[in-house]
């Protein structure tokens, strides 16, 4: 069944004002005090993510810092407030919150698992039931899951262009969402709900978060050796 809402959202339909929370004053100084800091406007600021990240279209871009804050600081004070880091080596693809902030300006495009998933169901019901039934941990590229009515898709390293379905190919090259991110900018998002077509170079912090998809009984064990082996 297709998997409505707003995580199944087209490029052209948001606007930046859907994604985008300039950072106030006061939550750019509870970032700059560090990770060890109190941060009541920060978890503030968490609560209003939580349900767009774990529902909603998946994603928020945060602009405002200074460019020149230790990027790792930076990611870790945030992302306490949103679940537990995960080791380094884990796979930042399989993560129920990844945070990135990219090393200089630069231009991503964002995709929803879940427009891609309908996609699928509109031109290929075999191929997406094949989807349903892929293990990650045996290195397929792509998988989707529905536990409990909760929705994930998993998107992970670039499978060779020649093993993909054109029509998987032609999904998967739809528009999305081109995001142009400025120094200092810090992109969340949910890699169960949103796919990056592209990656720039970037530091980044890998969470669990408390209602987490990483349990999934059809994918856990596999997956979360997976992640321990990185």
């Amino acid at each position: 069944m297709p998997q409505l809402g707003p995580m199944g959202w087209e490029g052209a339909e948001l606007s930046a004002s859907e994604y985008m929370l300039p950072l106030g004053a006061e939550q750019r100084a509870e970032i700059e005090a560090g990770p060890e800091a109190p941060g009541p406007c920060i978890e503030a600021l968490a609560g209003t993510m939580r349900p767009r990240l774990d529902h909603g279209q998946g994603f928020m871009l945060l602009r405002g810092l200074p460019r020149d804050l230790p990027a790792a600081s930076v990611l870790r004070a945030l992302g306490r407030h949103l679940g537990t880091a995960l080791p380094a080596e884990a796979d930042p693809t399989f993560c129920d919150v990844l945070l990135l902030r990219p090393d200089a300006p630069a231009r991503l495009t964002l995709l929803s698992a879940a427009s891609v998933h309908n996609a699928l169901l509109l031109r290929d019901k075999p191929l997406l039931t094949s989807l349903y039934a892929a293990s990650p941990a045996l290195g397929d590229g792509i998988a989707f899951q529905v536990s409990g009515g909760v929705f994930a898709g998993y998107r992970g390293p670039a499978v060779p262009e020649a093993a993909v379905p054109e029509t998987l190919r032609t999904a998967l090259e739809a528009p999305g969402l081109s995001l142009s991110m400025q120094g200092g900018d810090v992109l969340v998002l949910n890699p169960f709900l949103v796919w990056l077509r592209d990656r720039p170079e970037a530091s980044h912090l890998a969470l669990r978060a408390s209602q987490t998809r990483m349990d999934f009984p059809e994918w856990a064990p596999p997956m979360q050796s997976l992640a321990a082996a990185g």
